[in-house]
């Protein structure tokens, strides 16, 4: 029987109960730091009681979205591929267009109208 720390099983327990998860939202739901959950991840997933369940977008960056594993014994998504140059500087181009349309808001003058 493999031994469990108390940090790895309220991971399980929040991935049963809420569904999956990254581990940046299990450290903010669970109140621990990033790497701590980080580092029991990587341990429930090496023993195998969590999968990748997918590789989401979260702002620029993919991450890993974990579940439990089931009795079917499921297996890990496979890893996207990166990110061609087209698409990264497309991604640019959406993320900072909403910048450059921006027009400038023209401050009053208080000096208008007193010089004529």
């Amino acid at each position: 029987m493999t031994k469990i720390a108390p940090l790895q099983r309220r991971v399980l327990a929040h991935l049963k109960d809420a569904g999956p998860a990254s581990a940046q939202e299990l450290a903010f739901e669970l109140g621990s730091s990033r790497e701590g959950v980080r580092t029991a991840i990587a341990d429930l997933h090496a023993k195998g009681l969590v999968f990748i369940k997918d590789w989401p977008y979260q702002g620029q960056q993919r991450t890993r979205l974990w579940a439990v594993r089931g009795s079917n014994n499921q297996a890990d998504a496979p890893r996207p591929p990166p990110m061609t140059a087209p698409e990264y500087q497309r991604r640019w181009r959406d993320k900072f267009s909403a910048v450059r349309n921006v027009k400038r808001i023209q401050q009053p003058n208080i000096f208008r109208g007193l010089m004529t």
